[in-house]
């Protein structure tokens, strides 16, 4: 088994952090999450996903789901 998703996105955080970037979680696909990890002054806009779109550099992954706490 892999890292679950909620380890996941505390991993991105962390790395996020000490970059001095920020984390937005948008809903996407199917009811997931898109996660983006930007500069702190970008405002991540719906649709920033699509590979046209010109914040598709700062997406990071696809959560189905992330639960409230650990389940590795």
């Amino acid at each position: 088994m892999g890292e679950c998703n909620y380890c996941t996105l505390r991993r991105i955080k962390k790395k996020a952090w000490n970059k001095k970037q920020r984390v937005t979680k948008l809903t996407g696909f199917m009811g997931g999450i898109e996660v983006f990890v930007h500069p702190p002054d970008v405002v991540i806009e719906v649709g920033a996903k699509e590979e046209h779109h010109p914040q598709h550099k700062y997406w990071v992954c696809w959560l189905m789901a992330i639960g409230d706490h650990c389940t590795c």
